[in-house]
């Protein structure tokens, strides 16, 4: 498994979609406002757009590793301004084993290489990592051919609640969520 910074650069999610677990219809979040709990899960979109490379003269695809991490800064080290989230507590992630399922829920096909951890249990003051998968060069038109769109899907696992505001392109960018990094 890789270790990353929470200082590395990141891709934020293009945009957030709420809805009811197990629904059919998420909402767009306006406000890059994520909640997930037993009733509401959250979906993030990204543009892997971001990461793909131009295909080197010789026609080869070039391949890289990317990382999907989560984080959670201690509210104190948020900036004036940034909302603390509301979280259910370490307590009940060691005692009753919540936390997040992140599966992952793009339209085209899924990345082969994506390997998720199965349960994301996320603690103040640290960064997370969720899963791995092949970015970089995949083609000319993305992942899928989806232009590197790709999307993720939150929900709760055991009864864990998180509600934050997902850091976004708007302002305070390396703040507290979900983002994709490079590995390379």
């Amino acid at each position: 498994m890789f270790e990353v910074a929470g200082s590395a650069p990141s891709i934020l999610p293009r945009a957030l979609f709420v809805g009811p677990v197990n629904g059919t219809k998420y909402n767009q979040s306006r406000g890059f406002l994520a909640d997930i709990n037993p009733m509401r899960s959250t979906v993030f979109q990204f543009d892997l757009g971001e990461l793909l490379r131009t295909p080197p003269s010789n026609g080869s695809l070039e391949v890289g590793v990317c990382a999907l991490q989560f984080r959670l800064p201690v509210c104190t080290q948020l900036p004036d301004g940034y909302p603390c989230y509301q979280f259910s507590g370490m307590e009940q992630e060691v005692l009753q084993r919540s936390g997040m399922r992140i599966e992952f829920v793009d339209g085209s096909d899924r990345p082969a290489s994506w390997v998720a951890v199965p349960l994301v249990q996320v603690w103040p003051g640290e960064d997370t990592l969720v899963g791995t998968f092949a970015c970089g060069v995949v083609g000319p038109r993305g992942v899928g051919g989806q232009g590197g769109m790709v999307s993720w899907l939150a929900e709760s696992v055991n009864g864990f609640e998180l509600s934050f505001l997902q850091a976004s392109n708007g302002g305070y960018r390396n703040r507290v969520g979900l983002f994709i990094v490079n590995c390379r």
